[in-house]
């Protein structure tokens, strides 16, 4: 049987790594996203998914300590920049996305 949680579909807030400071808003990862060219790299793959599914942010600083406001460019600027960042959004997409698909065993 398979539960979904529509809850989840518009995105998580989640924290970064340890650092309480710092939360992104991701939303699920969709399929269609895996649909690169055959040729992609791994990173290029990331890059591309994490694009997708970052909505938001918090706790972004710049040197100032003034927020850094989300905009397609900064997100950009910040995926482009951190591997690191990427990465931890690629990651995140998968769990949010498996855990507004969960997929039960009939109850007899």
């Amino acid at each position: 049987m398979l539960v979904i949680d529509r809850d989840n579909m518009d995105g998580k807030w989640i924290q970064f790594e340890d650092d309480e400071d710092i939360q992104f808003l991701i939303k699920p990862l969709r399929i269609s996203l895996m649909a690169l060219r055959p040729d992609s790299t791994v990173s290029e793959m990331s890059l591309k998914i994490a694009q997708s599914c970052l909505m938001d942010w918090k706790g972004i600083k710049d040197v100032n300590g003034d927020d850094v406001k989300f905009t397609p460019e900064n997100k950009m600027f910040i995926l482009d920049s951190s591997l690191r960042i990427t990465q931890f959004i690629y990651e995140k997409a998968i769990v949010v996305n498996n855990e507004m698909l969960n997929f039960k065993k009939k109850e007899t």
